[in-house]
């Protein structure tokens, strides 16, 4: 009987769950053998080493990991090795700056179109013999050792890397003060990372293993908003905004995850205008998905078809003041507020201001009865604070109704709310006029 190197590698992975660790260590030895650019069964026999006491040996294990993710286009899983390294008295400064030279702003070695290791290579088969050899426990604690911290059989390694998103556009002495700070957390399937409602002082990188972000759908019913792997940051909309977490974000697997939190960026404060425009970009993304997925008008369509309309809209930052649409002009289009208010404002007698019909946050659509039912506007638009909006051409608009009977059915009682609002106002202070 034979078996795959991927099954070897899960059934390791079994075995460390079950707390069966020489067993987990014999089955990642025989895939190292095979298929010794498998950085995942080389992170796997670190950790069993270290589990049973074996921690110089386990360091070891974790350098040639961290060397080998190094250079094969796998910075972060190397970081989370060389924190390993660290913890068991092996020190990780030479790697550190290796890491930053590699990754760092000006590196030859990164580039758009770049590589990295795959840790699924199922091209080998392992008789089950050789899985059935008996060995004493130093014996095997030796064999580890040896298979895992030596890289010579690795294939040839990618000559051009993926930037690591923001972090590559900190120069080298930036970004191993970063690694030096940053804190690494490993989580078991299942933990959660943060909750709803909790404060936001950092955000996350996925370096190895899977999340899932849970919130509130269009219907208020809790649903999965999204699952992240390998490479995806979260938390950043928390960090930006000062406000408290606005989902639930929990392991799905085993998971290593890098945390930035105020000790890291401090290390990097004169930089920081780097990281920041990246981040930023990542939270508008964020924020102007999760609105489209919870507006009673653009839930319909899922979300393979949101991110399509996304990419269909303009995103606008407005400062207050700004006047988006006026009354009696025609509609060229509707605004989905992401952040801020704006105000519906109709014109009065000629000698007095004009009246506040309404101010909209955040998932509510300014002009969308008038576009929807080809008239003019029927009041004007005024954003009452700073907002970011996005701004779909009329011409789009009318191809989705005509395409998408849903997406009609939904605008119906949204645009008959409007219309109620629009010919029967109600009484509002106009205190607030000078906004127009």
């Amino acid at each position: 009987m034979r078996f795959r190197i991927h099954q070897l590698r899960l059934q390791a992975d079994q075995f460390v769950k079950k707390g069966e660790h020489l067993s987990a260590m014999r089955l990642y030895v025989a895939v190292l053998r095979r298929a010794p650019e498998d950085y995942e069964a080389r992170m796997g026999l670190a950790d069993a080493l270290a589990i049973v006491g074996a921690t110089a040996e386990a360091a070891r294990v974790y350098e040639a990991a961290a060397q080998l993710c190094l250079n094969g286009g796998r910075p972060l899983v190397a970081l989370v090795a060389m924190r390993a390294m660290k913890t068991l008295g092996r020190s990780p400064d030479a790697l550190i700056t290796r890491f930053s030279a590699l990754y760092g702003r000006g590196s030859n070695r990164l580039a758009e179109v770049g590589a990295r290791l795959n840790a699924c290579n199922d091209e080998f088969e392992v008789p089950a013999k050789e899985l059935r050899q008996e060995r004493s426990v130093a014996e095997l604690i030796a064999e580890a050792t040896k298979v895992g911290s030596e890289l010579a059989g690795v294939d040839e390694l990618p000559l051009k890397f993926f930037p690591i998103p923001g972090l590559s556009e900190l120069s080298p002495v930036r970004l191993t003060q970063l690694a030096r700070a940053m804190k690494v957390r490993r989580m078991a399937a299942w933990k959660v990372v943060f909750e709803k409602g909790d404060p936001g002082q950092s955000c996350y990188l996925v370096a190895r293993g899977k999340v899932r972000v849970v919130g509130q759908g269009a219907d208020g019913r809790e649903e999965v908003l999204a699952t992240l792997t390998d490479g995806a940051i979260f938390g950043e909309m928390s960090l930006i905004s000062g406000q408290p977490r606005s989902a639930t974000v929990q392991a799905t697997e085993d998971t290593d995850l890098l945390e930035l939190g105020p000790e890291a960026l401090a290390a990097i404060d004169d930089e920081l205008h780097r990281l920041a425009p990246a981040l930023d970009k990542l939270a508008h993304k964020r924020w102007m998905s999760n609105v489209l997925r919870h507006s009673p008008v653009f839930s319909v369509f899922d979300d393979q078809e949101r991110a399509e309309l996304l990419r269909r809209c303009q995103a606008l930052e407005v400062p207050r003041g700004t006047i988006l649409f006026s009354e009696g002009e025609a509609a060229k289009g509707v605004y989905l507020i992401v952040r801020g208010e704006v105000g519906l404002f109709r014109r009065g007698a000629a000698d007095s201001a004009p009246a506040m019909l309404e101010r909209m946050g955040p998932g509510m659509i300014p002009g969308l009865e008038a576009l929807a039912n080809s008239r003019a506007n029927a009041a004007s638009a005024t954003t009452l604070t700073p907002c970011t909006v996005l701004f779909l051409a009329g011409s789009y608009f009318h191809k989705l109704a005509a395409a998408v009977p849903e997406f009609v059915a939904a605008l119906r009682p949204r645009v008959t709310e409007q219309m109620q609002q629009l010919i029967e106002p109600p009484p509002l202070p106009r205190e607030i006029s000078h906004a127009c």
